[in-house]
């Protein structure tokens, strides 16, 4: 929600609330005048009723919008002496009679109080297209409806109109219609029945009672004080709006008793109407003469005892009323304000004057410590101003941040949607890759065992080929040893031999130069 948006939520909720405190002391006000019997006139509890319904709506819009507040409120608090200590100024705030001020930043309780007001004029907007919807209604069932062609009826209808001071006033009939009702502007509908069910006197009187309704225009009042009742959010407004309604039946009731010279026949009607109301339909919107809600029994009694009461008023004198309400209490009863900051609370110096006239010396002084003060106060709040207005732009800017993070964010978000659905793809494929390795692993297990199998019966026949090898090999050796020792044997014999050969040899040549002086040796192989 923007600031102008949660500006006007703001306001919204302070005029509702505003009206709820001035709707309940007015209803206060007026309930307990009634039962002090001080509003003996019906026109005065008339006025008074519809007072409680249609003042508090505008004295807070008068107060929320134009005054501020209350201006006796602030009136009261200027006249109170200052003390410039802070806490002598909040002391002042809560003690003086000033309007209720509600001091809230912009943070989630002005965003609550700003919902509620929107909710708030949605509330009264639906209550407002509900009662068009309703007037189009009447409309088109009016339409519908054919004219009365009784000449006597229609005579009498005439005279009727004319000592009211209304013409051109339009009978219809509806075969289906339980009692009579009157339609905006100038229309009243009969039930088909009463042609045959009412005398002339009974008819007079049924015609009076409607033709008065229109005359006081109490269908455009019953609308305008319905929505206000829904407008002011309170329990009061129910029973301001069935006073109302009860009185105008009885401001009627003693208009058609004076046109008929009694009460009886109007009772009459009354009692036969009531008995058909508790069983036929009646549109939506429409008020008729009697209703099974409706206080026929107090009404019946009135007329036949002649006790029947109207609310004639002069006109004047109950706008002159309204209006003195209105601004009583837009100037009066407090309200309610909602802002974004502190609300400055005004500051009286006190000065003492002698008897020349002249201002004492300590006086002037403080008038002008306090001149000054007004003005620091002045410039800090100039800078609070400029302070909060940069804040918001600052605001304004980390929100336009936030608003492209979050919108970087769903781009991050939709893009990780990506990738788990990508990551989903994959781990189905490594799933079914996973079961095509398992399936070959089982196949390379079975061809392994298969190998270890056949490995085993080769080790075997190895093991056996090995152990012959083995015993023949240690054969050979021991041949091999014999035959290296029969050459050993063979070597030293023939050893011997050459020794015994060279003694031979060298024997001749020794003794054939035993008669020379030089011996030569020599070596014959």
């Amino acid at each position: 929600m923007n600031s102008l948006a949660q500006d006007l939520g703001a306001q919204m909720f302070a005029w509702s609330a505003t009206a709820l405190t001035h709707g309940l002391a007015l209803f206060a006000l007026v309930w307990a005048a009634e039962r002090l019997e001080l509003l003996r006139r019906p026109a005065a509890r008339q006025t008074a009723w519809r007072i409680v319904l249609l003042v508090p709506l505008i004295s807070a819009a008068l107060q929320v919008f134009l005054l501020g507040g209350s201006p006796i409120s602030r009136l009261l608090a200027l006249q109170a002496p200052a003390i410039e200590t802070a806490q002598t100024h909040a002391a002042a705030a809560i003690a003086a009679p000033v309007a209720v001020a509600a001091v809230m930043p912009e943070n989630l309780l002005y965003q609550g109080a700003s919902l509620i007001g929107w909710a708030w004029l949605a509330l009264v907007a639906a209550g407002a297209v509900r009662l068009v919807v309703q007037c189009h209604g009447l409309w088109r069932y009016r339409r519908a409806l054919t004219p009365v062609s009784d000449p006597a009826t229609l005579a009498m209808a005439a005279t009727l109109s004319r000592h009211a001071g209304l013409a051109n006033v339009k009978l219809l009939d509806d075969p289906d219609l339980a009692g009579p009702i009157a339609l905006p502007p100038r229309a009243v509908v009969l039930p088909s029945w009463t042609r045959e069910a009412f005398t002339d006197l009974q008819k007079k009187a049924l015609l009076a009672h409607e033709i008065r309704h229109l005359a006081r225009r109490d269908p455009q009042w019953r609308a305008l004080q319905g929505l206000m009742a829904l407008a002011t959010l309170a329990p009061h407004g129910r029973l301001a709006l069935r006073r109302l309604e009860d009185m105008a039946e009885y401001a009627c009731d003693a208009w058609s008793a004076h046109q008929t010279g009694a009460g009886q026949p109007l009772a009459e009607c009354l009692a036969l109407c009531m008995e058909r109301g508790l069983t036929q339909r009646l549109p939506a919107g429409a008020a008729a003469m009697a209703k099974a809600n409706s206080p026929v029994v107090d009404r019946v009694r009135r007329l036949l005892q002649g006790k029947a009461e109207g609310a004639e008023a002069n006109v004047w004198v109950e706008r002159a009323l309204l209006a003195a309400a209105i601004g009583a209490a837009a100037l009066i009863l407090p309200g309610l304000a909602i802002g974004h900051g502190q609300r400055s609370i005004p500051t009286v110096h006190r000065t003492e004057v002698t008897a020349s006239g002249a201002v004492p010396a300590d006086a002037a002084v403080a008038l002008a410590d306090a001149k000054t003060a007004q003005a620091d106060a002045a410039t800090a709040e100039a800078d609070a101003k400029n302070q909060a207005e940069t804040a918001k732009a600052d605001a304004d800017a980390v929100r336009i941040d936030s608003e492209t993070a979050e919108a970087d964010s769903r781009a991050s978000m939709a893009d990780s949607d990506a990738a788990m659905s990508d990551a989903d793809a994959a781990r189905a494929e490594v799933l079914r890759t996973s079961a095509d390795a398992r399936a070959s692993a089982s196949a390379a297990a079975a061809t392994a065992a298969t190998a270890q199998e056949a490995a085993a019966r080769a080790r075997s026949s190895a093991d056996a080929t090995s152990a012959a090898a083995v015993r023949t090999a240690a054969k050979a050796r021991a041949s091999a040893t014999a035959a290296a020792d029969a050459a050993s044997t063979a070597k030293i014999a023939a050893a011997r031999a050459m020794s015994t050969a060279d003694a031979a040899r060298a024997r001749p040549v020794i003794e054939l130069g035993r008669g020379r002086r030089e011996v030569v040796i020599v070596n014959v192989p």
